[in-house]
């Protein structure tokens, strides 16, 4: 349980993704830094959980189907 308690969140998935990009070989960071247009990994990790919690998102997405 503390274990999923201490990836929720905003500092949780940065923290994440930042360690992650310390194991990408060159031609990943360099691929992925020309898709992220120069932003980190860590700072767009959360750019899904911020747009779900946006009540217009909300108003145009598809139901939940699970």
């Amino acid at each position: 349980m503390l274990y999923k308690q201490t990836i929720r969140g905003k500092t949780g998935h940065r923290t994440t993704r930042a360690i992650a990009d310390q194991y990408l070989n060159k031609k990943a960071r360099k691929a992925i830094a020309q898709l992220l247009d120069g932003e980190s990994l860590a700072l767009v990790s959360t750019y899904a959980d911020d747009i779900k919690s946006d009540t217009l998102y909300r108003a145009y997405a598809c139901p939940d189907t699970t």
